[in-house]
């Protein structure tokens, strides 16, 4: 089995954090790296991805719902590579979670 690594730097409060996940994919990978940092511990609820624009450099548009605690949330991120649209709509997602919305 192939397994893939992710590491994930996130600026919050003007403090640089860092960490590694482990996972099953990029964006599994750098989902659990994203969750040492918050601390947030989330289940993967839905994961679409559609392109927004057309052509080889096309923009991909990432909406994600998750769940923690019984509290769904939504989160979308947009960027021509999909494992970075990924990782700012789970950014999005946690954003969220942390406001309560």
């Amino acid at each position: 089995d192939i397994i893939a690594s992710s590491e994930v730097e996130i600026e919050i409060n003007g403090e640089v954090k860092t960490a590694s996940g482990q996972g099953d994919g990029p964006v599994d990978a750098s989902f659990k790296a994203i969750d040492k940092i918050t601390g947030i511990s989330t289940t993967l609820v839905d994961y679409t991805i559609e392109a927004v624009s057309e052509g080889k450099d096309a923009i991909g548009q990432v909406k994600i719902i998750v769940n923690a605690d019984n509290n769904e949330v939504m989160g979308s991120g947009i960027s021509t590579d999909i494992v970075e649209a990924s990782i700012k709509a789970y950014i999005d997602a946690a954003n969220r979670l942390k406001a309560g919305i």
